[in-house]
């Protein structure tokens, strides 16, 4: 009746509005019982409304039909911008997701801007998009009223950074790595990958080296700790952590009762690499660390060496090193047979003076056995504290 009066008035602009309006409500009310015709009647509505400007409805047609493409298109193009949103929400059923992330970013829709992104695979655009909002201060704002956004965030930066781990692509992966919500998450997404030259990097960057260190002890990685330690300039530390894997991985190896020391694969090349890195810092406490390291050492020494690394290390208050020098000592002469032994023809009045010149010379006896092996119990009485190493097999 509408479209009959326009048309008699000679309005054809209201005459196409109710023309629509008919066709539309005529489509609504077939529902299921004829689809293919209310989807006829409502193609030719949706496009009357677009020809007459009524965009909104026809946008809302289009949605009916599904066509969400040419909805979105129609809010983005010809409505205002409170309709931003909507418009992105049509793209976004379209799986235009490229589109429906820059809508919603000038919508001010962070959640569903990043959510679209997380869908699309759009790994650059959403870190670009991230970015943005930090620096305008958007993000912050936001998400303290939005209490998922940050694990939204979190969820879209792992799984880019996830990607690029697959597809090997070190430099891309560590982009999302850093941007991640704290640096917890850094750590565990890169322990659990095993990219350990990233983590230093990424440790030393953040100026934690000490913490990622003893993350690094407490994880059981000893060698990793040390290099985190080195690259921070912590120079001291990384070389006593070093000769503390050495000392570990030479007594509590699989089969050992602690004593000897054993050999593995890369111990020289790791006590040298102790000595260069204690050579950055004072000449004492690069003294303490050679001797500390040749104690540890399966180079051969002759007895002379080994008298006067002991005195050293009593010198410079190394209890370790002194215990570890005392055992090669008395290793050395219970490997001398004991037809070699020099004999004391004359009272020792000083011991210990006599031991020493004995010992500078190569020369062992039983007089000098027997002192060691005194003074050996009696370390071992004084530090009941010292790990079982030093005073087990007597």
């Amino acid at each position: 009746m509408a479209t009959m009066c326009f048309e008699r008035a000679g309005d054809p602009y209201k005459e196409k509005w109710a023309k629509a309006a008919g066709l539309r409500a005529a489509a609504n009310q077939m529902g299921g019982s004829n689809s293919e015709l209310a989807r006829i009647l409502l193609t030719e509505a949706a496009e009357i409304f677009e020809t007459t400007g009524k965009f909104e409805i026809a946008a809302k047609c289009f949605i009916q039909l599904k066509k969400f493409q040419r909805a979105g298109t129609l809010y983005l193009k010809n409505c205002a911008e409170s309709r931003l949103e909507d418009a992105a929400d049509c793209f976004s059923l379209a799986g235009c997701w490229s589109i429906a992330a820059e809508v919603y970013d000038r919508a001010n829709c962070l959640l569903k801007c990043l959510a679209v992104c997380t869908k699309g695979n759009l790994s650059e655009a959403g870190l670009q998009f991230l970015e943005k909002w930090k620096a305008d201060g958007i993000f912050d704002a936001y998400a303290a009223e939005n209490q998922g956004l940050n694990d939204l965030r979190q969820e879209f930066l792992e799984k880019c950074a996830f990607h690029y781990h697959q597809v090997k692509d070190t430099n891309n992966m560590m982009k999302f790595v850093r941007a991640f919500n704290s640096l917890n998450l850094m750590w565990n997404f890169l322990v659990t990958h095993s990219y350990v030259d990233e983590l230093v990097d990424l440790e030393v960057e953040s100026g934690n080296s000490m913490e990622a260190a003893n993350s690094a002890k407490l994880r059981g990685d000893l060698l990793l700790g040390a290099e985190i330690l080195e690259k921070g300039g912590h120079y001291e530390e990384a070389s006593k952590i070093i000769l503390l894997y050495v000392l570990v991985n030479s007594l509590w190896i699989t089969g050992s009762k602690g004593w000897p020391l054993k050999k593995f694969s890369n111990k020289e090349e790791l006590l040298t690499k102790s000595k260069l890195i204690a050579k950055t810092r004072n000449d004492h406490f690069y003294e303490l660390i050679c001797v500390v390291a040749s104690s540890s050492s399966e180079k051969d020494s002759c007895l002379a060496e080994m008298g006067d690394c002991l005195a050293t290390s009593q010198r410079l208050g190394h209890l370790g090193a002194e215990i570890l020098y005392l055992r090669k000592i008395l290793d050395f002469h219970l490997k001398v047979r004991l037809d070699t032994y020099e004999q004391d023809e004359m009272v020792v009045l000083d011991c210990e003076k006599h031991a020493t010149l004995m010992i500078s010379r190569n020369r062992v006896s039983t007089q000098t056995f027997n002192l060691f092996l005194e003074y050996m119990e009696g370390e071992d009485s004084k530090h009941t504290d010292v790990p079982w190493f030093c005073w087990n097999n007597k």
